[in-house]
């Protein structure tokens, strides 16, 4: 086996399959590698496979960082490529991994899997599942395990104890809120961190009460029913980034093992009551670390995510989010159905002044007001609401 340093910019010639090598350049620093199929996967890729080719994964054995280079025979199978990314079913790598440590993989299979990482060496296993279902078993080397997309299709047949776990669920925006899937195997995470979109329906939490030892939890995104989390009573550490609305979280002196808690880009309101609490608490020596920033006003979140506006024509953009600001701020004071219709008026009257806007953007301005409306304590039907458009000849 030779065996050779990945440095600086150079084109490689890898025997990846039995019949065929493929070329690819690898540029300075590139620590990553990506492998797709042909005509199935749509992502950039460094090589695509055809969809019955067995990969031949010891073609990789022998590659170094330079980092590890001088210390090339303790590690016989080398350890470039850092990062795999694989699109594709053939499941060849788990075997591979058994004798080459992995520091991450990634994998998103197009078939139905069973599939045992007992015995692999792969310190961060990624997985991603859309329409297919997917059966894992784990084992003591995987330190890391992030879930991707359709959660639900995500089953954990066996695992050890796993110490660090990401949910990245991908859901669309015809639930209220989501709830993260039962994992009986991973009831014993003490780990774990929740990453959602802000601009989509929220993340339960209370569907994190299955985790009962949980000692550090970050959350990241849109997040409802926060009052559940004082149910958490080991949490050590915490972290709340990019959060539209805290209602209900509970004060930082429910948990009384806390140690270090941050928040970044979360809602102003409660975000100034955790100030107050966060000055009262760092009077305490268990308090390590503690640190709240960047609060953000609710029309902020709404701009900055929530507005349909996002590929527009810069000018056309500012007037359209300008003319959303001000009907945002208006709606939410109003008591009165009447004056809900007066507001919209207003609103298309403002966007008029825009010059040849398309039917798509036409459509933007109707999503836009379908959030704001949905979001109102006044209920006004929505057969009404069209009604009041069509008399402005915009739609």
């Amino acid at each position: 086996m030779n065996k050779q340093e990945i440095k600086g910019d150079l084109n490689l010639e890898i025997s990846l399959t039995k019949n065929k090598k493929y070329k690819t350049e690898v540029f300075l620093g590139q620590g990553y590698f990506v492998i797709g199929t042909l005509g199935l996967t749509k992502e950039k890729c460094e090589v695509l496979v055809e969809a019955n080719e067995e990969i031949n994964w010891d073609a990789f054995n022998g590659y170094y960082v330079p980092a590890s280079w001088p210390y090339k025979d303790q590690m016989p199978y080398g350890d470039w490529p850092r990062y795999l990314y694989y699109y594709g079913n053939d499941e060849g790598f788990i075997k591979w991994s058994k004798k080459r440590k992995v520091e991450s993989f990634w994998w998103n299979p197009y078939e139905d899997k069973i599939v045992d990482f007992t015995n692999s060496q792969i310190e961060e296993l990624s997985i991603q599942v859309e329409n297919r279902k997917v059966v894992i078993s784990l084992g003591a080397n995987t330190k890391y395990l992030k879930l991707h997309g359709n959660l639900e299709n995500i089953k954990i047949n066996k695992c050890n104890k796993m110490t660090n776990i990401f949910f990245y669920p991908e859901y669309g925006n015809n639930i209220k809120k989501y709830k993260l899937p039962i994992f009986d195997s991973l009831k014993e995470a003490d780990r774990i961190i929740i990453s959602v979109p802000v601009a989509c329906p929220p993340f339960d939490c209370e569907s994190l009460l299955q985790f009962s030892n949980l000692k550090d939890l970050t959350l990241e995104g849109n997040m409802t029913n926060l009052i559940a989390l004082e149910k958490l009573e080991k949490i050590e550490e915490m972290r709340i980034r990019n959060t539209p609305n805290l209602t209900g979280f509970p004060p930082l002196n429910t948990w009384k093992n806390l140690k270090k808690f941050y928040a970044c880009g979360i809602e102003r309101i409660i975000g100034l009551r955790l100030r107050k609490e966060a000055k009262e608490l760092k009077k305490t020596s268990r308090f390590n670390f503690i640190g709240i920033h960047d609060l953000k006003s609710t029309i902020w979140f709404e701009t900055k995510y929530g507005i349909p506006f996002e590929f527009w024509e810069e000018d056309s953009k500012k007037i359209a989010t300008k003319a959303y600001k001000k009907l945002y701020d208006e709606i939410r004071k109003i008591e009165k159905e009447k004056n809900i219709k007066i507001s919209l008026m207003n609103y298309i009257q403002r966007l008029y002044d825009l010059d040849k806007i398309s039917d798509n953007q036409k459509k933007d301005v109707y999503s836009s007001i379908v959030k704001i409306i949905e979001g109102l304590e006044i209920k006004v039907d929505f057969e009404k609401i069209n009604q009041w458009l069509k008399e402005t000849n915009f739609f």
